[in-house]
This record gives structure tokens, C-alpha cells and sequence, in this order.
């Protein structure tokens, strides 16, 4: 499925870092966590963000999404990892905030394939 990659940085030359949340797994070597049937809003959303369109709702929403992350908003971070966001970027916020397409390929069980 494609995914989109939210990635942070100090610097514009790097190190990048993805944006941990609370449930949408963005590293393939994180378990996802269960909680169906809940689905946090958050992250429901941000699962669109890859499938395009000019959807003004979703591009203000992610907009506002972005301004929190860059000025610690309590609440923005809330809806995050916010702990790991925290050992990420113990004083400052990030100043550089990237989007990068990604896809997720499912293996089956017993396959031996990452």
C-alpha cells in the first residue's frame, strides 16, 4: 500500500527522521499495535494523505498538523508518539519537516520475506 513518510530534521542536510505516531506503523520493524475496532482520528486521516487529490479539508488539516510538530504544540504532540517524539528531539523541535513517498509490501506468514 502507499504510505507517506513523515520525516524531520534539525538540519536540511540531515539527519532525517520519521515522525513517530501512536498507531500507524512507519518503521517495518515496529509491531502495529492493536486497537481495533478504535481507530485514532489522527492517524486515520493521515492514512489518506498518499492517495493525492486537492481535498482542501485534508491539505488544512495536515498543514496545521505540520505548524504544530515544528512549534511543539502540546496538543499536536499528544496525537503522537509523543514520548519517542521527546528522545527524538529532547530540546528543540525539528526546523525541517519532509514528506516522502513510500510503499508497504505484506508478506505472508512462514514466507520468509521481510
Amino acid at each position: 500500500r502507499p504510505t507517506m513518510l513523515l520525516e524531520a530534521a534539525t538540519d536540511p542536510s540531515g539527519p532525517w527522521v520519521t515522525i513517530p505516531f501512536k498507531y500507524q506503523v512507519m518503521e517495518t520493524t515496529r509491531m502495529p499495535p492493536f486497537c481495533f475496532p478504535h481507530f485514532p482520528r489522527m492517524d486515520w486521516s493521515y492514512w489518506f494523505v498518499p492517495l493525492g487529490g486537492q481535498d482542501s479539508e485534508l491539505q488544512g488539516w495536515l498543514l496545521q498538523l505540520l505548524r504544530g510538530i515544528v512549534s511543539k504544540e502540546p496538543a499536536v504532540l499528544d496525537l503522537l508518539d509523543s514520548q519517542r517524539f521527546q528522545e527524538l528531539f529532547p530540546e528543540d523541535p525539528p526546523s525541517f519537516l519532509r514528506l516522502s513517498p513510500s510503499t508497504y509490501t505484506a508478506a505472508l506468514p512462514g514466507s520468509g520475506a521481510a
